[in-house]
């Protein structure tokens, strides 16, 4: 399955495309801009791909992730795979951090790390979660495998 970097659900915005990223196949998506918008010195970029991007890192960086439409469970094979575990904050809400804390207790998470002790989150802690969620712009979304047959 892969996992695209982008800031709305739908393509008209940020890409030169139609409909929602999820229901597209791999094919169609292969052959989108997704850079004109910015202007013509970015004009034939393709829509960044969770793999693409985090291959691209660079040393020392970290990152901040809003995990939209991925499991706990493929955000935390993509970050491994890519050595990363260790430099990334994700943002979800209390109950999504909680499992992806159980499955990678290396991710790190936004005002959460002592309250993680605890099976359930306080208010106070949804509320921090809701406010930060709220603040991050990028937005991972994924296209099922299912539709596009791959």
């Amino acid at each position: 399955m892969l996992f695209y970097l982008l800031h709305d659900e739908r393509l008209e915005r940020t890409a030169n495309g139609s409909g929602l990223l999820a229901e597209q196949s791999s094919e169609y998506l292969m052959y989108l801009d997704a850079g004109a918008w910015f202007g013509h010195p970015y004009t034939d970029q393709p829509l960044p791909t969770l793999d693409s991007f985090l291959a691209a890192v660079l040393a020392g960086l970290q990152l901040h992730f809003d995990a939209k439409a991925i499991t706990p469970e493929a955000l935390s094979d993509a970050v491994e795979r890519h050595g990363l575990a260790t430099r990334i904050i994700v943002y979800q809400s209390a109950e999504y951090l909680i499992r992806l804390k159980a499955i990678n207790p290396h991710i790190s998470m936004p005002l959460v790390r002592r309250s993680l002790q605890s099976s359930r989150p306080s208010p106070c802690l949804l509320d921090n979660m809701r406010t930060a969620h709220s603040l991050s712009g990028a937005v991972l979304f994924h296209r099922s495998a299912a539709l596009a047959g791959d």
